[in-house]
């Protein structure tokens, strides 16, 4: 259900960008409005996905590096920044 939701509300908001859009420019049409929409829609989803693999790429990567048989180790927490003491201290 809120897979069906979330796309419901994603293309609400393109097609009323769509219509603002093509009422700020001066044109009208239903082909026009439908086609914007489904662009708009389809570059959403687009970045969605690009979001989502750009996130799991290092996961994936670091199963694969591991020798086979080798448990998964949790990720390194990095290091703070070494500031440098000010001169005379």
């Amino acid at each position: 259900m809120s897979a069906v939701f979330s796309f419901f509300l994603r293309l609400f908001l393109c097609f009323v960008a769509a219509r603002f859009l093509l009422q700020a420019i001066g044109v009208e049409g239903r082909d026009y409005l439908v086609g914007l929409t489904v662009l708009f829609l389809v570059n959403v989803y687009w970045f969605s996905y690009l979001v989502f693999r750009d996130r799991t790429v290092s996961k994936v990567e670091a199963v694969h590096d591991q020798p086979p048989g080798a448990k998964a180790a949790a990720p390194e927490a990095e290091e703070p920044p070494v500031t440098p003491a000010p001169p005379g201290a």
